[in-house]
């Protein structure tokens, strides 16, 4: 699941549905529900099939979205702050090196 979450593009979790146990076990690896990954356990049942859980998740899910002074919140703001623009300051010139000619020479003189 790391996997999916990684590979889509401004995906904050990735979640499955499968048919499983009858008592849950909730385990929190993040202090805020986003970025995460998890399973529900979705059942064929008259009294409790599972969609409870998923349901309040989804309820946690939405009130974290309304939390602005999350974590979350915080790192999407200043990535949108920093890509929002083109920079105007451009450098086209060489910088110069901090010892000598060759940064990598005088690091070779100083290991050996």
């Amino acid at each position: 699941m790391h996997t999916y979450r990684d590979a889509i593009r401004r995906t904050s979790g990735a979640y499955v549905l499968y048919p499983g146990i009858d008592k849950p076990k909730p385990i929190s690896g993040f202090h805020e529900i986003l970025p995460g990954l998890g399973a529900f356990a979705i059942r064929p049942s008259k009294s409790d099939d599972g969609t409870v859980a998923l349901k309040d998740f989804l309820k946690d899910v939405l009130k974290h979205f309304m939390n602005r002074a999350s974590q979350r919140e915080t790192i999407s703001y200043k990535t949108y702050d920093t890509f929002k623009e083109n920079p105007a300051d451009e450098v086209s010139e060489p910088l110069p090196e901090a010892y000598g000619t060759n940064r990598a020479c005088c690091l070779m003189k100083l290991m050996f």
